[in-house]
């Protein structure tokens, strides 16, 4: 693996000719332990609004404010987050909560045109679509154990990526196929197989969350 900014290889962690294998030419896909702790970071794409008007700001409960997907039995940490809306921006995201995340029916109302306040400074003809706001934003976090949770999950890897891990020199749970074995280095001057390091992203962190259960 590599920087994104340059070539230059995480911890020294290359090797010029991995493998020895008679079946050159086959494309394998290897998967591999990671060097270190390391947290998936999985965001909520939904859009979620509430008008406060009727309530005035005071206590709300009952209201669902998020659907946790149940990918690992163990715990998860659960980032919840709760932003000011102007008018204006409130009326933009609930129409775009409507069009894109409700299932319409007979009875509905066809969809108006979204109108934000980003436009191209060069033609206003243009068509831009989004919104630009800016608010305070109160966040808890919480621990969701799942004891409770029924169901067998398909695991966090198989989750995400769709296909089971296939550790390097084994055979491959997803196609039967036997893979090459390892004989080289995954660090310089060293004979062990390579481990995945851990670069933060806005996917993962190495850095253990404030409020992680072991």
């Amino acid at each position: 693996p590599y920087n994104d900014t340059d070539t230059t290889p995480y911890e020294q962690c290359f090797a010029s000719n991995p493998f020895t294998t008679s079946t050159s030419g086959s494309y394998y896909v290897n998967d591999y332990q990671c060097r270190s702790q390391c947290w998936e970071i999985i965001p909520n794409r939904d859009i979620d609004v509430f008008d406060d008007q009727f309530s005035n700001g005071g206590f709300n409960s009952g209201r669902r404010i998020a659907q946790i997907p149940f990918y690992d039995a163990s715990g998860a940490l659960v980032e919840i987050r709760q932003g000011s809306l102007s008018l204006k921006a409130y009326t933009f995201f609930r129409l775009l909560a409507e069009q894109t995340q409700n299932t319409g029916g007979l009875a509905d109302t066809p969809p108006s045109a979204l109108r934000g306040n980003v436009y191209n400074v060069s033609t206003r003809k243009e068509a831009v679509f989004g919104y630009f706001t800016v608010s305070a934003v109160s966040m808890i976090r919480y621990w969701l154990d799942r004891k409770d949770a029924r169901g067998k999950p398909p695991g966090l890897f198989a989750a995400l990526n769709g296909r089971l891990p296939s550790p390097e020199g084994e055979i491959d749970p997803n196609t039967n196929q036997r893979k090459p074995v390892y004989s080289g280095s995954g660090l310089l001057n060293s004979s062990r197989v390579p481990t995945a390091v851990c670069v933060s992203s806005d996917s993962r962190t190495p850095i253990k969350p404030t409020g992680w259960r072991d």
